[in-house]
């Protein structure tokens, strides 16, 4: 009993790793959940904050393992469920995240993170009328949420109504400029032929939100459809994609000359192959090709070798969680 008088509080170090995360100081609160552990292993909530904090940090296996610890401490709680719910749909289980979605709901019928979260997973399964039925639930309880606008335009676009689906976004860009309903609103636009304007929301997209790669696919797949881009214009925008998206492939050794006009004689007859319908526009045409190969040695920037940076996964944006 002297043993168990002794031991420190759990309460107080959890308080601190609570301020800790919600100031965005991960390393910290990490550090703290782990310390609270050392007192109380079972402690829920400490296993639900380092879950949240190992799927900030994109750890999600570890994360789904942890935040499933802390459902089986806390099963009456709807946010764990839900934020357990999310790691899995991260991991491709879509079908157990859509149990856990509709354990949530059954928990708290108004939740609405849970309702948008089951909703798309519903999407993502192919039963799109009774995900619709579930983000027009969550709709219903929060009428601005930009999330469940979103998440429903995404499913009318899957049902080829992209005229529904842009006055949902435009809704939502009333208000601000939201880098998913600028994106989506390229989509359906492009849907219905207007490829100019849907081009300059991927752009806004992309200038809202830099790290977003699902803008900048959209874009190069719009940019592709566009008589005005010339082949040189598509193949630098695919090539800054790969730069900014594409982990870096650096050779083993640097490669001699006669190679490097090889490989740049090959890459364009692939490209030529791909666009032969504007020769004078592309610069990989066969005249172009050959003078290349015979050319001066080819000059190219090292390959870069810092890591590439993290980025959200299109799915991200369709799931919410809670703390």
């Amino acid at each position: 009993m002297m043993a168990a008088a002794m031991r420190p509080s759990v309460e107080p170090i959890l308080a601190r790793a609570f301020a800790s995360h919600q100031a965005g100081q991960l390393a910290l609160a990490e550090r703290l959940y782990r310390e609270a552990l050392g007192v109380d292993p079972a402690n829920g909530p400490a296993l639900h904050g380092l879950g949240l904090v190992a799927m900030q940090a994109g750890h999600v296996a570890a994360a789904q393992e942890l935040l499933g610890r802390a459902a089986a401490t806390m099963p009456g709680d709807p946010g764990v469920l839900n934020n357990w719910g999310i790691a899995l749909a991260r991991l491709g289980r879509t079908a157990a995240a859509r149990q856990r979605f509709e354990s949530a709901i059954a928990l708290a019928p108004r939740f609405p993170d849970a309702l948008v979260n089951l909703g798309s997973v519903l999407a993502d399964l192919g039963e799109l009328a009774a995900a619709q039925s579930r983000l027009r639930e969550a709709l219903a309880i929060t009428p601005q949420s930009a999330d469940a606008r979103c998440a429903l335009a995404r499913v009318l676009l899957s049902q080829r109504k992209p005229a529904a689906a842009e006055g949902l976004l435009r809704e939502v860009l009333l208000r601000n400029a939201h880098a998913v309903a600028l994106n989506l609103l390229g989509n359906a636009l492009r849907e219905r032929g207007r490829l100019p304007q849907a081009l300059e929301c991927y752009r806004l997209s992309q200038a809202a939100r830099p790290d977003h790669p699902e803008a900048w696919s959209n874009f190069l797949v719009a940019q592709n459809a566009d008589p005005s881009v010339s082949a040189l214009e598509a193949f630098e925008a695919h090539r800054a994609f790969g730069r900014r998206f594409e982990p870096p492939q650096p050779f083993p050794r640097p490669l001699p000359p006669a190679a490097k006009a090889a490989f740049a004689s090959a890459t364009c007859r692939r490209i030529f192959a791909l666009m032969p319908s504007r020769p004078l526009s592309n610069p990989c045409s066969p005249i172009t090709i050959d003078r290349a190969s015979r050319s001066r040695p080819i000059r190219t920037r090292r390959p870069r070798t810092s890591p590439r940076r993290e980025c959200a996964q299109s799915s991200s944006d369709s799931f919410r969680s809670r703390a």
